[in-house]
């Protein structure tokens, strides 16, 4: 899981919504490249519940799941932070390929 000074560098801002922002980044530390996604948690067990799900559900048609936190802010809100693989593609570009190629390709 990425620490906050590894990230150091651009990043991409890919979505912002009022519950939560998508941020595209490199972990140098890993020299990889991985998606932040900080959502408002607004129930702490269902959020668990579903980080508990993204730790089993490691296969090649899921998107990598690296970690997560939580923290809160100055208003004592909580947020939770998961770490993510960063895909080359879209859905629609990989579902493309699998109608062209009949296989799912990278």
């Amino acid at each position: 899981m990425f620490e906050w000074e590894e990230l150091e560098g651009a990043y991409d801002v890919l979505k912002i919504t009022p519950h939560e922002a998508i941020f595209g980044v490199e972990n140098l530390k890993e020299n990889k490249k991985s998606i932040l996604k900080l959502s408002l948690c607004l129930n702490k067990a269902e959020t668990l519940r579903e980080i508990g799900i993204m730790k089993i559900c490691q296969t090649p048609f899921f998107v990598k799941f690296y970690g997560s936190r939580f923290f809160e802010d100055a208003n004592h809100k909580e947020f939770v932070v998961y770490e993510l693989e960063r895909c080359h593609y879209s859905l629609s570009h990989y579902l493309e390929l699998q109608r062209i190629y009949g296989e799912y390709s990278k």
